[in-house]
């Protein structure tokens, strides 16, 4: 598939996000001249990303406009996000619509490097087979990756640090590019293209689940990652509960599923917030037992929510964002209408000073399917397939 030049790509993306326009409006949009806004707009139809159609309006000059809008079926990508225990993958075209999808276990204990890649073609081959074109694959995973293909560190299998996920699974697709990323990062790919982020200036995000992960965006970028989270994650924020390095009062002794122990049956169990708070309510955690201590268990889901509170306020300020989007299987236990999250929220953003400032902050909650992790993988494939300079 032919590459787009730097500004046909900057045309493209706004059509993804804002929809049909006009060449008129594209040239002012992005700063083009009309005749360079022309070529593009050409470019793109002859290249099959989109088509013109006839609108509803005239020019300066009552001569009939024409609208370029995005051809959706132009291109499709497979998306394919790695958790602890299952792989999700998606197919999508070029507007972030998802086609198809599948789902497979994480095969063995081990989760050996060759038999999860040999799991991860078997998914591709399955999704591919069912969209018209197959163009890009983008695979997402927790931890660290480097170059977009090397997976120095995963948080949730027990791999040889630098595994070539990329490398290996190009073996296996001929003339398709993969591109590898970490998961919270494919997630932002996903909200500046096709999510609440896309009409956001800039944006921060936070994960609550197994881990606790961050990503950002500024002007439609992903900036260059220097940490997995690590330096937010074991900010101070008080009290004393201590993470598993040994810190006391940051924010990870308080949000680390490490710390979600509550007794249970008699013994004390770790588990997950969103279990923890269910139990609030049934009175027992599946698979574990009956909650002994409520009230310590609803102790520990307020602190938890406290300190996500705290979390996000620091990182929109680090950050200068007024939009937060936060996901994870454990957010929507930590941020009901009653938490003392948003009551933190409230808190750090009425004390700034100077009546200048209007610091508020709005949130997103995601959903916490899996297939959103996974079409933030196929939103990862879709920045790949455009971006290259032809």
């Amino acid at each position: 598939m032919d590459k787009l030049r730097p500004y046909e790509l900057a045309m493209i993306r706004w059509l993804v996000v804002h929809g049909s326009s006009t060449r008129a409006a594209l040239s002012d949009e992005l700063g083009l001249s009309y005749t360079s806004s022309s070529r593009a707009a050409q470019r793109l139809v002859s290249l099959g990303f989109a088509v013109e159609e006839s609108a509803d309006t005239v020019d300066r000059l009552g001569r009939p406009q024409r609208e370029l809008s995005i051809d959706p079926n132009a291109a499709h990508v497979v998306g394919i996000v790695i958790k602890d225990r299952a792989i999700y993958a998606v197919g999508c075209d070029l507007q972030g619509r998802i086609v198809t999808r599948a789902t497979a276990s994480v095969p063995g204990r081990g989760k050996s490097f060759d038999k999860v890649v040999e799991r991860i073609a078997g998914l591709a081959r399955q999704i591919a087979d069912e969209l018209p074109t197959f163009d890009a694959i983008g695979v997402s995973i927790g931890g660290v990756v480097t170059e977009s293909r090397w997976v120095k560190r995963s948080a949730f299998l027990d791999w040889a640090p630098d595994a070539d996920l990329a490398g290996q699974l190009g073996l296996a697709f001929d003339k398709v590019p993969v591109t590898v990323a970490n998961d919270v990062a494919a997630l932002c790919h996903d909200y500046i293209l096709f999510g609440d982020g896309r009409l956001a200036p800039n944006f921060g995000l936070i994960t609550v689940g197994r881990g606790i992960g961050f990503g950002s965006a500024d002007l439609g970028r992903l900036p260059e990652r220097i940490d997995d989270g690590h330096l937010m994650t074991h900010s101070p924020i008080g009290g004393n509960r201590t993470c598993h390095l040994g810190h006391t009062g940051c924010a990870a002794a308080y949000l680390e599923r490490q710390s979600a122990v509550v007794e249970v049956s008699g013994k004390p169990q770790q588990s997950s917030f969103t279990a923890i708070r269910n139990a609030l309510t049934t009175g027992s955690i599946p698979r574990l037992g009956r909650l002994n201590n409520p009230d310590d268990a609803a102790q520990l889901l307020n602190e938890a929510s406290v300190a996500l509170g705290h979390l996000v306020a620091t990182y929109a300020g680090a950050l200068q964002t007024r939009k937060m989007i936060l996901g994870g299987e454990d957010v929507s236990a930590l941020t009901p209408p009653d938490s003392p999250f948003w009551n933190i929220l409230t808190d750090r953003t009425s004390t700034s000073l100077g009546r200048d400032f209007d610091p508020q902050i709005d949130v997103s909650i995601l959903d916490t399917d899996p297939r959103d992790w996974a079409r933030g993988a196929a939103a990862v494939a879709v920045h790949e397939l455009l971006a290259s300079e032809a």
